[in-house]
């Protein structure tokens, strides 16, 4: 007789990212490559932003289109707010429900500067928690 049974363990994980020279009105496509052991499920996401003067931008004025490949699906209907889904380093923003994206995938993260000046650096952090299926 098979067991059947599946057992689940998660481990705290971030996935990272930065974009540089972002130049105003242009874009940027980033993808996050989901590695090929676990699912990963994203709970929060924080963002910081510099100008070429190497000026932090706590609200810069750009937005972002998320689209998961392991789902085919895009998350917005439209460019967000940056902040909408990368809050400050104090004030992270809560993905809720967790969104998962499964093992072997990929996030592509397309950013929009429309600060009114070049965006320096932009680097981005998605905080949560790999999913790791075992059978017993």
């Amino acid at each position: 007789m098979a067991n059947n049974d599946v057992q689940e363990f998660r481990d705290f994980f971030i996935y990272n990212f930065s974009f540089s020279a972002l130049a105003d009105a242009a874009s940027v496509t980033v993808n996050v490559n989901i590695l090929a052991d676990s699912d990963f499920f994203w709970v929060e996401g924080i963002g910081h932003f510099f100008t070429a003067t190497s000026t932090w931008a706590a609200y810069p004025r750009v937005t972002v289109r998320v689209f998961d490949s392991g789902s085919g699906r895009q998350l917005d209907n439209e460019a967000m707010v940056v902040r909408s889904y990368f809050g400050l380093p104090d004030e992270p923003v809560q993905i809720r429900p967790n969104k998962r994206f499964v093992a072997n995938s990929s996030v592509q993260l397309t950013f929009t500067n429309n600060h009114g000046s070049t965006i320096a650096l932009g680097h981005c952090s998605m905080l949560g928690f790999k999913s790791y299926r075992v059978t017993p």
